[in-house]
């Protein structure tokens, strides 16, 4: 996963250039930051340049917490805008995965043996007479 910054980022006491590229699953290098040694989230003027990276970034950022939402966060021109969103959305909604679609016999047959539900039959209260 990679990101890119488009703005200059303050984290504590330094200033991360805008330009920089932050990675995290990838061996040190002299050209990029590692994810490790960073505070998460990264803001949303990172840059997105694979569609894992822009899949974290959408789970990092809550669709519906800013005024602006998703439509804040940038990606590459590579990356498939809308699959990704479709997709975190999907993974928001399942996060456990998508349980099996059921058939209609399968349906009837948990109705059947289900025991059978009985009326309960209500007392109104009844009224003081008064004297």
């Amino acid at each position: 996963m990679r990101w890119q910054l488009l703005t200059d980022w303050p984290v504590g006491q330094r200033c991360i250039p805008a330009g920089t590229t932050i990675s995290a699953g990838e061996p040190p290098s002299w050209q990029t930051i590692p994810l490790e040694e960073l505070p998460t989230p990264l803001p949303t003027s990172a840059k997105a340049l694979d569609t894992a990276a822009a899949e974290q970034l959408c789970h990092w950022h809550e669709e519906t917490n800013s005024v602006a939402g998703w439509h804040a966060l940038h990606f590459h021109h590579t990356v498939n805008r809308e699959q990704v969103l479709a997709t975190v959305r999907l993974k928001k909604k399942w996060p456990k995965g998508q349980p099996a679609p059921q058939t209609t016999s399968q349906i009837i047959n948990e109705a059947s043996s289900s025991p059978p539900v009985t009326a309960v039959k209500e007392e109104k209260p009844r009224s003081r007479k008064r004297r």
